[in-house]
């Protein structure tokens, strides 16, 4: 009980993170030993007045954590993005018809920007869940993207991450549906939690099959995607302002 007393007022305070998985491993065991300690005969009734109370106690916090804290898992991030970014967003003044690129968590960081036509290109679904062939074909192309799967994306990518090959045919699809579509003073936001100051200095290590090999593909893909991103708005787009809303979060603002 006391235990969980000292999570709850530190989850409630935000310093520490909940995360399903460990709770329901942590409370699976201490269920199966707090049910099997009560039934043994060793017990007094005094003392197992005070069990009693001790579990009842723990049944509540359970119920607190499953209807209550649900506001600061880690794993929905809802309540984490919505106080780091609402208030930065909410500044960009943004328009009904701006378009919002979120590269990443897109269902997540929507909450936070309920204005501006969203581009649904979330590289999280597309790449880590592989859900989306749509995106991935937007992407990297209709022929590359019949081939791609989990199993084979280094062997395929090799090139375009380790060498720093730039995608035209994600420059393309940007362009002929969203730049060339665009009308003088119509912004191009891009929000993302995905950094890019070490995909320079990680693809010289890349280059070496050893290192490539056993590194986390999606992290380094997720960036090179967005690094292209920038180049395209870059190249069609003018005026982009950088906001470095914390260290998780970056926005870009281009502008026709």
């Amino acid at each position: 009980v006391l235990l969980f007393l000292i999570q709850s007022i530190f989850v409630l305070t935000h310093s520490l993170a909940l995360i399903y998985r460990y709770t329901i491993i942590t409370t699976t065991i201490l269920l199966i030993v707090s049910v099997l300690g009560y039934s043994f005969e060793i017990l007094v009734q005094k003392k197992k007045y005070y069990v009693s109370i001790m579990l009842i106690l723990w049944f509540i916090l359970n119920l607190t954590y499953l209807f209550k804290f649900d506001n600061y898992s880690v794993m929905n991030r809802k309540i984490i993005y919505t106080q780091n970014l609402q208030k930065c967003v909410n500044s960009l003044n943004i328009q009904n018809d701006d378009y919002i690129l979120i590269p990443r968590f897109s269902k997540l960081i929507s909450m936070s920007v309920s204005e501006g036509i969203k581009i649904d290109i979330d590289t999280y679904d597309a790449f880590f869940l592989g859900i989306k062939n749509d995106n991935i074909e937007f992407i990297f192309g209709k022929d590359l993207s019949e081939k791609l799967n989990r199993k084979m994306a280094k062997t395929l990518l090799y090139e375009y991450i380790a060498y720093d090959k730039y995608l035209n045919i994600l420059d393309k699809n940007l362009y002929d549906l969203y730049f060339s579509k665009m009308k003088k003073g119509q912004k191009f936001i891009i929000i993302t939690d995905e950094t890019l100051k070490n995909l320079d200095a990680n693809q010289k290590y890349l280059q070496n099959l050893y290192i490539y090999s056993r590194s986390a593909i999606y992290d380094t893909l997720s960036s090179k995607i967005l690094k292209d991103i920038l180049i395209s708005a870059n190249i069609h787009l003018k005026n982009q302002k950088e906001i470095i809303v914390n260290p998780i979060f970056t926005i870009y603002v281009f502008e026709k």
